[in-house]
């Protein structure tokens, strides 16, 4: 498969919803077999990891997926895996001729009939991609990208979320909210982070509960690197797997005065729209100030979002001492934090 090929098929995966999940039990054989009907129909799918509970990394799942199927990887980002395979119609005929008779399999075979109709369903409403050129195929996305410790997430962050989701961009709004969990950030001490599957359980736990959960996703692709966690270099990933995303960086207003700091902040400017977020009115003037002042910032535009007095430090310190958390993360995530005994120092 070609560069070309594999960049096309990305794009059209951009349309799908993951139809498998893999949790604690890791690849069994029942998975396998669901997963070869499912590409016997679609030709290319999605397969979800459970991150904190999987056995093993999702690129080393995706290999293990990909040669007992016989299918191409066409992408793993987080915890989520796509595969592609060329339909064999010769197969598929010999398969319905085995299964004929059998009861249990002709409710499968029901079950399948449903999932192409879906896919006819969505496949309507998506434009079926060249294959020699992935630059006409799926229409622009529109990605907002929020990056954080998280450590742990809190009502802050949601606000925050929930704020940025339903903000207007220069491009319109957004279609898919990215949260970016650090791993090595270039300008603070990575020492007092917990482990990355804690950050995102309870990323996941906080973030079911937001009306916009369902375009949020969690991307992985800082986690994975053992390299520091510079903004520029997670943007030209993301470009790799959003080739036709336009992207919307939100940074805090206390980073923007930094911001000429930060490695190729140009190039930063030139691959997303910047958004410096202010949580006070009175703040926002400071920001246009500094902004005029600084001519090679002018693309950088400015939100607005109400405070919500809360720091994932005053959480910790909270925790260690024995105090309630309740009224700074939702329920979840302090039940999550008292479970599994974290930031107890």
């Amino acid at each position: 498969m070609t560069s070309k090929e594999r960049a096309a098929w990305r794009a059209k995966a951009n349309g799908l919803e993951a139809i498998f999940q893999i949790g604690k039990e890791g690849i069994s054989d029942n998975l396998i077999a669901q997963l070869d009907d499912a590409l016997d129909v679609r030709e290319l799918i999605k397969v979800r990891v459970h991150l904190e509970s999987a056995p093993q990394p999702p690129k080393e799942l995706a290999q293990a997926l990909g040669e007992a199927l016989g299918a191409n990887v066409i992408q793993v980002i987080g915890g989520m895996i796509v595969l592609q395979r060329p339909i064999d119609e010769e197969k598929v005929r010999a398969k319905k001729a085995a299964r004929a008779g059998d009861k249990k399999v002709k409710k499968k075979k029901v079950h399948i009939k449903g999932m192409r109709q879906r896919q006819r369903e969505k496949e309507e409403k998506i434009p079926t991609p060249s294959m020699t050129d992935p630059s006409i195929m799926a229409d622009k996305m529109r990605i907002g990208i929020y990056g954080g410790a998280f450590n742990p997430i809190h009502n802050g962050h949601l606000h925050l979320l929930d704020t940025l989701y339903r903000a207007q961009t220069p491009f319109g709004g957004l279609d898919k909210l990215l949260i970016v969990p650090t791993a090595n950030p270039p300008h603070k001490s990575a020492e007092d982070l917990i482990p990355a599957t804690h950050r995102i359980a309870m990323i996941r736990l906080a973030v079911e509960s937001l009306p916009c959960a369902d375009k949020i996703e969690i991307s992985t692709i800082e986690l994975e690197s053992r390299e520091k966690s510079y903004t520029y270099t997670t943007l030209v990933k993301l470009k790799e797997i959003y080739p036709n995303g336009e992207f919307v960086l939100f940074i805090g207003s206390d980073q923007l005065f930094d911001f000429q700091k930060w490695y190729r902040y140009q190039d930063i400017l030139k691959l997303a729209q910047v958004r410096a977020i202010t949580r006070q009115e009175c703040q926002r003037q400071a920001v246009a100030d500094f902004l005029t002042r600084n001519k090679d910032l002018a693309g950088i535009s400015v939100l607005v979002a109400k405070p919500v007095v809360v720091s994932s430090t005053q959480i910790r310190q909270r925790v260690a001492q024995g105090e309630r958390i309740a009224d700074l993360v939702p329920a979840a995530v302090a039940d999550y934090i008292q479970e599994k005994g974290l930031y107890r120092g």
